[in-house]
């Protein structure tokens, strides 16, 4: 378990600080949901395609830097990692409350660290 503050969180997403977002005419229905085709362009120059729902705006847009810029919910992504492409899709939206009890740290069965130390397994260190 990688424990994160709020400045490792927003260091964590800084690579997504400038991302623009370049909103498209091509609509797809994703779940049920009416999306919208958005271009993402980073300021390394690499873009990928994100299809969004306007009409669903989080109410917490710091929930993923990737999307704090982006005019609605993102409902399916493709990003590429080394030679590898990974396709994320929302299969729902579960308007349910959710139990207080999930955000509970486990108390066993976890190797507990920091976000530092994370960063330093990461580098070699």
């Amino acid at each position: 378990m990688i424990t994160l503050t709020s400045e490792n969180w927003k260091s964590k997403g800084k690579m997504y600080n400038n991302i623009k977002f370049e909103l498209t005419g091509v609509y797809k229905t994703i779940g049920g949901y009416n999306t919208r085709k958005a271009i993402a362009k980073m300021e390394d120059g690499k873009t990928f395609e994100v299809f969004y729902a306007p009409d669903l705006v989080p109410a917490n847009t710091e929930y993923d830097a990737t999307f704090s810029n982006l005019p609605g919910l993102a409902i399916e992504y493709e990003i590429e990692s080394g030679n590898t492409k990974f396709t994320y899709s929302l299969v729902k939206i579960d308007y349910d409350p959710v139990p207080v009890s999930l955000f509970d740290f486990p108390a066993s069965g976890y190797r507990k660290m920091t976000y530092e130390e994370n960063q330093n397994l990461k580098k070699g260190n």
